[in-house]
């Protein structure tokens, strides 16, 4: 809900993941580690999937991307984190 809210109505067109399936935890470092998987979604124009999602909640309005990494014209991420103890980043990246 909180993406839908900072995005407004565009909250449902964003393409979604969270890499959190494939990384574990990264405690303190989780900001830079998913900085760089941002930055290089952005540089290879695909978003990789969420992995082992298999019932999302109905109550989300956002395009989550799972099973397999979606190609297509990006342009601008945000990538917001979460880790341990209040280590909190959102940062937005865009191509020039």
């Amino acid at each position: 809900k909180a993406i839908n809210n900072a995005l407004g109505p565009h909250g449902g067109n964003a393409a979604v993941y969270a890499p959190k399936a494939a990384l574990g935890h990264s405690v303190g470092a989780v900001g830079a580690v998913e900085s760089i998987l941002t930055v290089l979604a952005l540089r290879d124009q695909v978003v990789p999937p969420t992995l082992n999602l298999e019932n999302l909640d109905p109550e989300i309005d956002l395009d989550v991307v799972a099973g397999k990494p979606r190609p297509g014209n990006y342009q601008y991420a945000i990538n917001n984190s979460f880790g341990f103890g209040g280590h909190n980043v959102a940062i937005a990246f865009g191509r020039y």
